[in-house]
């Protein structure tokens, strides 16, 4: 007899669906001013915590923050500190091009605060090095295509 209940052990957050590249690859290609004009709107930091909670009450324990660029929104720090506090194994994927020094002390303040399970996916080389000091685990990821030998062309 199969078990009737199900957990949802990883999830997905797409906190934001704008980018600040605009890379071939890519199928996040939408602006600020298309995000206004469909009449969309982006939820809150309230809301990702809230629906954070709900998922780990439900059993989840991996999440992904992904967007677009996560990093674009004012309140990534916020969502980020208060997600990872909840227990979750945390996957940042981000173009690494928004890193700011707020967001580099904060990711540094939960490696002090034992939470090195927290993994980022960044490109940018700068960005990669400093988190790798900081003892962050650091994993590069981009499709391999013929156009992006020369990415910044494309970006």
């Amino acid at each position: 007899m199969i078990n009737e209940e199900r957990y949802p052990l990883n999830g997905t957050f797409e906190l934001t669906g704008r980018c600040n590249l605009s890379c071939k690859m890519c199928l996040v290609r939408i602006g600020q001013q298309q995000i206004c004009e469909s009449g969309m709107r982006e939820r809150t930091a309230g809301e990702w915590i809230d629906m954070a909670e709900q998922v780990r009450d439900a059993g989840t324990f991996s999440l992904l923050l992904t967007g677009g660029e996560v990093m674009l929104r004012p309140d990534f720090c916020e969502i980020y500190e208060a997600i990872s506090k909840m227990g979750f194994i945390l996957t940042v994927y981000t173009n690494a091009t928004m890193v700011t020094d707020e967001i580099m002390g904060m990711l540094a303040a939960q490696i002090k605060d034992c939470r090195p399970k927290n993994s980022y996916r960044l490109l940018s080389s700068r960005q990669v090095s400093l988190l790798s000091l900081m003892q962050v685990s650091v994993r590069q990821a981009m499709p391999l295509k013929q156009w992006n030998w020369e990415l910044p062309r494309y970006c």
